[in-house]
Protein backbone atom coordinates (compact mmCIF):
# COMPACT_ATOMS: atom_id res chain seq x y z
CA UNK A 1 0.00 0.00 0.00
CA UNK A 2 2.87 2.40 0.77
CA UNK A 3 4.24 1.91 -2.76
CA UNK A 4 0.80 2.73 -4.21
CA UNK A 5 0.62 5.96 -2.23
CA UNK A 6 4.14 7.03 -3.17
CA UNK A 7 3.31 6.46 -6.82
CA UNK A 8 0.08 8.40 -6.44
CA UNK A 9 1.84 11.33 -4.74
CA UNK A 10 4.54 11.49 -7.41
CA UNK A 11 2.06 11.42 -10.27
CA UNK A 12 -0.23 14.00 -8.73
CA UNK A 13 2.66 16.36 -8.12
CA UNK A 14 3.83 15.89 -11.68
CA UNK A 15 0.33 16.52 -12.98
CA UNK A 16 -0.35 19.76 -11.12
CA UNK A 17 -0.12 22.77 -13.45
CA UNK A 18 1.68 24.66 -10.71
CA UNK A 19 5.38 25.41 -10.58
CA UNK A 20 7.54 24.57 -7.58
CA UNK A 21 9.03 27.89 -6.57
CA UNK A 22 9.95 29.50 -3.28
CA UNK A 23 6.85 29.07 -1.06
CA UNK A 24 4.81 32.22 -0.76
CA UNK A 25 1.61 31.31 1.03
CA UNK A 26 0.54 34.94 1.45
CA UNK A 27 0.73 35.52 -2.31
CA UNK A 28 -1.43 32.47 -2.98
CA UNK A 29 -4.03 33.50 -0.42
CA UNK A 30 -4.06 37.02 -1.85
CA UNK A 31 -4.69 35.54 -5.29
CA UNK A 32 -7.42 33.32 -3.83
CA UNK A 33 -9.08 36.39 -2.35
CA UNK A 34 -9.45 37.73 -5.87
CA UNK A 35 -10.60 34.46 -7.41
CA UNK A 36 -12.77 32.48 -5.03
CA UNK A 37 -15.38 32.37 -2.32
CA UNK A 38 -14.67 31.78 1.36
CA UNK A 39 -14.85 28.00 1.17
CA UNK A 40 -12.44 27.92 -1.79
CA UNK A 41 -9.98 30.18 0.04
CA UNK A 42 -10.28 27.92 3.08
CA UNK A 43 -9.28 24.90 1.00
CA UNK A 44 -6.36 26.75 -0.56
CA UNK A 45 -5.15 27.96 2.82
CA UNK A 46 -4.79 24.39 4.08
CA UNK A 47 -3.61 22.77 0.87
CA UNK A 48 -0.66 25.03 0.12
CA UNK A 49 0.74 24.18 3.56
CA UNK A 50 0.15 20.46 3.18
CA UNK A 51 3.22 18.17 2.85
CA UNK A 52 1.57 16.07 0.13
CA UNK A 53 1.23 19.06 -2.16
CA UNK A 54 4.42 20.75 -0.96
CA UNK A 55 4.14 24.53 -1.43
CA UNK A 56 3.24 25.90 -4.79
CA UNK A 57 3.09 29.29 -6.40
CA UNK A 58 0.48 29.89 -9.08
CA UNK A 59 1.75 29.67 -12.63
CA UNK A 60 0.01 32.58 -14.45
CA UNK A 61 -0.61 30.32 -17.42
CA UNK A 62 -2.97 28.20 -15.31
CA UNK A 63 -4.57 30.71 -12.95
CA UNK A 64 -8.02 30.01 -14.41
CA UNK A 65 -7.78 26.37 -13.36
CA UNK A 66 -6.09 26.85 -10.00
CA UNK A 67 -9.13 26.45 -7.76
CA UNK A 68 -10.32 23.38 -9.60
CA UNK A 69 -7.06 21.55 -8.97
CA UNK A 70 -6.90 21.86 -5.20
CA UNK A 71 -7.15 18.58 -3.32
CA UNK A 72 -9.52 19.15 -0.44
CA UNK A 73 -8.90 17.95 3.09
CA UNK A 74 -12.17 16.01 3.03
CA UNK A 75 -11.01 14.14 -0.09
CA UNK A 76 -7.85 13.13 1.74
CA UNK A 77 -9.86 12.06 4.79
CA UNK A 78 -12.25 10.03 2.63
CA UNK A 79 -9.34 8.38 0.80
CA UNK A 80 -7.85 7.55 4.18
CA UNK A 81 -11.15 5.97 5.27
CA UNK A 82 -11.28 3.87 2.11
CA UNK A 83 -7.73 2.61 2.51
CA UNK A 84 -8.41 1.77 6.14
CA UNK A 85 -11.54 -0.20 5.11
CA UNK A 86 -10.10 -2.00 2.09
CA UNK A 87 -11.55 -5.33 3.19
CA UNK A 88 -15.09 -3.88 3.20
CA UNK A 89 -14.51 -2.46 -0.28
CA UNK A 90 -13.02 -5.63 -1.77
CA UNK A 91 -14.89 -6.69 -4.92
CA UNK A 92 -17.45 -3.92 -4.45
CA UNK A 93 -18.95 -1.47 -6.95
CA UNK A 94 -18.40 2.20 -6.06
CA UNK A 95 -19.77 5.49 -7.41
CA UNK A 96 -18.20 8.80 -6.37
CA UNK A 97 -20.12 12.07 -6.61
CA UNK A 98 -18.18 15.29 -7.18
CA UNK A 99 -14.82 13.59 -7.77
CA UNK A 100 -12.85 16.79 -8.42
CA UNK A 101 -9.26 15.94 -9.33
CA UNK A 102 -9.82 12.29 -8.39
CA UNK A 103 -7.61 11.78 -5.35
CA UNK A 104 -10.09 9.67 -3.37
CA UNK A 105 -10.92 7.38 -6.25
CA UNK A 106 -7.41 6.96 -7.62
CA UNK A 107 -6.03 6.07 -4.19
CA UNK A 108 -8.89 3.62 -3.64
CA UNK A 109 -8.54 1.94 -7.03
CA UNK A 110 -4.75 1.64 -6.63
CA UNK A 111 -4.88 0.20 -3.13
CA UNK A 112 -8.19 -1.70 -2.89
CA UNK A 113 -9.37 -4.64 -4.96
CA UNK A 114 -12.63 -3.21 -6.29
CA UNK A 115 -14.96 -4.64 -8.88
CA UNK A 116 -15.68 -1.19 -10.31
CA UNK A 117 -15.19 2.52 -9.57
CA UNK A 118 -17.08 5.30 -11.30
CA UNK A 119 -15.78 8.86 -10.93
CA UNK A 120 -18.27 11.65 -11.63
CA UNK A 121 -18.50 15.41 -11.84
CA UNK A 122 -20.35 17.89 -14.02
CA UNK A 123 -18.03 20.82 -14.81
CA UNK A 124 -16.15 20.70 -18.12
CA UNK A 125 -12.77 21.91 -16.84
CA UNK A 126 -12.93 19.60 -13.83
CA UNK A 127 -13.89 16.61 -15.97
CA UNK A 128 -11.01 17.26 -18.36
CA UNK A 129 -8.50 17.31 -15.49
CA UNK A 130 -10.19 14.31 -13.87
CA UNK A 131 -9.88 12.26 -17.06
CA UNK A 132 -6.22 13.23 -17.37
CA UNK A 133 -5.51 12.22 -13.77
CA UNK A 134 -7.35 8.91 -14.12
CA UNK A 135 -5.43 8.06 -17.28
CA UNK A 136 -2.12 9.19 -15.77
CA UNK A 137 -2.52 7.03 -12.68
CA UNK A 138 -4.64 4.07 -13.76
CA UNK A 139 -4.19 3.47 -17.50
CA UNK A 140 -2.00 0.87 -19.17
CA UNK A 141 -0.24 1.08 -22.57
CA UNK A 142 -3.33 -0.55 -24.10
CA UNK A 143 -5.43 2.42 -22.92
CA UNK A 144 -3.47 5.10 -24.74
CA UNK A 145 -6.18 5.45 -27.38
CA UNK A 146 -8.46 6.63 -24.56
CA UNK A 147 -6.58 9.92 -24.35
CA UNK A 148 -8.76 11.17 -27.17
CA UNK A 149 -11.68 11.22 -24.75
CA UNK A 150 -10.07 13.69 -22.37
CA UNK A 151 -11.27 16.81 -24.17
CA UNK A 152 -14.65 15.33 -25.02
CA UNK A 153 -16.87 16.22 -22.08
CA UNK A 154 -20.16 15.92 -23.94
CA UNK A 155 -22.48 13.49 -22.23
CA UNK A 156 -23.12 10.20 -23.97
CA UNK A 157 -26.28 8.17 -23.56
CA UNK A 158 -25.05 6.73 -20.27
CA UNK A 159 -23.05 9.85 -19.27
CA UNK A 160 -19.73 7.98 -19.62
CA UNK A 161 -16.73 9.92 -20.92
CA UNK A 162 -13.98 7.40 -20.26
CA UNK A 163 -13.86 3.68 -19.56
CA UNK A 164 -10.68 1.71 -18.80
CA UNK A 165 -9.63 -1.27 -16.70
CA UNK A 166 -7.02 -1.11 -13.95
CA UNK A 167 -6.01 -4.68 -13.14
CA UNK A 168 -9.37 -6.28 -12.29
CA UNK A 169 -11.23 -3.02 -11.61
CA UNK A 170 -13.53 -1.47 -14.19
CA UNK A 171 -12.95 2.30 -14.09
CA UNK A 172 -15.23 4.97 -15.59
CA UNK A 173 -15.45 8.76 -15.60
CA UNK A 174 -18.97 10.16 -15.90
CA UNK A 175 -20.46 13.58 -16.61
CA UNK A 176 -23.16 13.33 -13.97
CA UNK A 177 -25.04 16.35 -12.61
CA UNK A 178 -26.87 15.44 -9.43
CA UNK A 179 -30.19 16.28 -11.06
CA UNK A 180 -29.54 13.42 -13.51
CA UNK A 181 -29.20 10.82 -10.75
CA UNK A 182 -32.50 8.96 -10.85
CA UNK A 183 -33.55 5.41 -10.06
CA UNK A 184 -33.75 4.75 -13.79
CA UNK A 185 -30.41 6.23 -14.90
CA UNK A 186 -28.02 4.83 -12.28
CA UNK A 187 -27.56 1.14 -11.62
CA UNK A 188 -27.19 -0.35 -8.16
CA UNK A 189 -23.81 0.10 -6.45
CA UNK A 190 -22.46 -1.04 -3.09
CA UNK A 191 -20.94 2.28 -1.99
CA UNK A 192 -21.52 5.91 -2.86
CA UNK A 193 -18.64 8.25 -1.92
CA UNK A 194 -18.51 12.03 -1.80
CA UNK A 195 -16.08 14.53 -0.30
CA UNK A 196 -16.45 18.27 0.15
CA UNK A 197 -19.83 18.48 -1.56
CA UNK A 198 -21.47 20.15 1.46
CA UNK A 199 -20.73 23.86 1.26
CA UNK A 200 -23.46 25.48 -0.85
CA UNK A 201 -26.93 25.27 0.67
CA UNK A 202 -28.55 25.96 -2.71
CA UNK A 203 -27.37 22.51 -3.92
CA UNK A 204 -28.69 20.51 -0.97
CA UNK A 205 -32.05 19.63 -2.51
CA UNK A 206 -30.51 18.14 -5.66
CA UNK A 207 -27.74 16.41 -3.70
CA UNK A 208 -30.10 14.86 -1.15
CA UNK A 209 -32.55 13.76 -3.85
CA UNK A 210 -29.66 12.12 -5.71
CA UNK A 211 -28.55 10.34 -2.54
CA UNK A 212 -32.11 9.17 -1.85
CA UNK A 213 -32.33 7.70 -5.35
CA UNK A 214 -28.98 5.94 -4.96
CA UNK A 215 -29.89 4.63 -1.51
CA UNK A 216 -33.17 3.25 -2.87
CA UNK A 217 -31.27 -0.02 -3.09
CA UNK A 218 -31.17 -1.45 0.41
CA UNK A 219 -27.58 -2.74 0.18
CA UNK A 220 -26.15 0.64 -0.85
CA UNK A 221 -24.23 2.68 1.72
CA UNK A 222 -23.04 6.26 1.21
CA UNK A 223 -19.91 7.63 2.87
CA UNK A 224 -19.79 11.44 2.92
CA UNK A 225 -16.77 13.43 4.14
CA UNK A 226 -17.41 17.07 5.07
CA UNK A 227 -14.87 19.70 6.03
CA UNK A 228 -16.45 21.61 8.90
CA UNK A 229 -16.24 25.29 8.04
CA UNK A 230 -19.66 26.34 9.28
CA UNK A 231 -21.62 24.15 11.72
CA UNK A 232 -24.88 25.73 10.58
CA UNK A 233 -24.25 24.58 7.01
CA UNK A 234 -23.52 21.04 8.17
CA UNK A 235 -26.64 21.00 10.33
CA UNK A 236 -28.78 22.24 7.46
CA UNK A 237 -27.42 19.46 5.25
CA UNK A 238 -28.17 16.82 7.90
CA UNK A 239 -31.65 18.25 8.39
CA UNK A 240 -32.31 18.07 4.65
CA UNK A 241 -31.10 14.47 4.55
CA UNK A 242 -33.51 13.57 7.34
CA UNK A 243 -36.37 15.07 5.35
CA UNK A 244 -35.51 12.61 2.57
CA UNK A 245 -35.81 9.71 5.04
CA UNK A 246 -32.11 8.94 5.03
CA UNK A 247 -30.53 7.38 8.11
CA UNK A 248 -27.40 9.26 9.22
CA UNK A 249 -24.62 7.96 11.46
CA UNK A 250 -21.48 9.99 12.15
CA UNK A 251 -18.35 7.88 12.14
CA UNK A 252 -16.23 8.24 15.25
CA UNK A 253 -12.72 9.13 14.14
CA UNK A 254 -10.24 9.07 17.05
CA UNK A 255 -7.65 11.83 16.87
CA UNK A 256 -4.84 9.33 17.31
CA UNK A 257 -5.93 7.04 14.46
CA UNK A 258 -3.18 6.02 12.01
CA UNK A 259 -3.54 7.77 8.67
CA UNK A 260 -2.22 7.17 5.19
CA UNK A 261 -2.29 10.90 4.45
CA UNK A 262 -0.71 13.67 6.50
CA UNK A 263 -3.92 15.42 7.46
CA UNK A 264 -3.59 18.80 9.21
CA UNK A 265 -4.29 18.45 12.91
CA UNK A 266 -6.25 21.70 13.10
CA UNK A 267 -8.75 20.68 10.43
CA UNK A 268 -12.08 19.13 11.40
CA UNK A 269 -13.57 16.69 8.92
CA UNK A 270 -16.77 14.82 9.72
CA UNK A 271 -17.51 11.53 7.98
CA UNK A 272 -21.05 10.16 7.84
CA UNK A 273 -22.56 6.87 6.72
CA UNK A 274 -25.94 7.20 5.04
CA UNK A 275 -28.51 4.50 4.34
CA UNK A 276 -32.16 4.35 3.43
CA UNK A 277 -34.35 4.47 6.53
CA UNK A 278 -36.47 1.76 4.94
CA UNK A 279 -39.64 3.77 5.42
Amino acid sequence: MDDCLKRLERRFLNMYPLKLLSPDVDAIIEKANEMGSDWQKDIINSTVKHPLNMKHEIDPKYEHAFLKLIISRAAQALADWCLSHSEELRDKEVLELGSGVGLTGIATVLCCELRSYSFSDCHAAVLSTLCENVLLNLSTPNDKDCHGFVDNVTKTTDNTLLRIKHKNTDVAVMNLPWADVTKNTITEVDFVLAADVVYDTSTFTELCQALKNLLHYQKTVAIIACTVRDQNTIQQFLHTLAQYEIKIVQIDLPCSRPTHFLLPQDVLVNIYTLQSSGQ
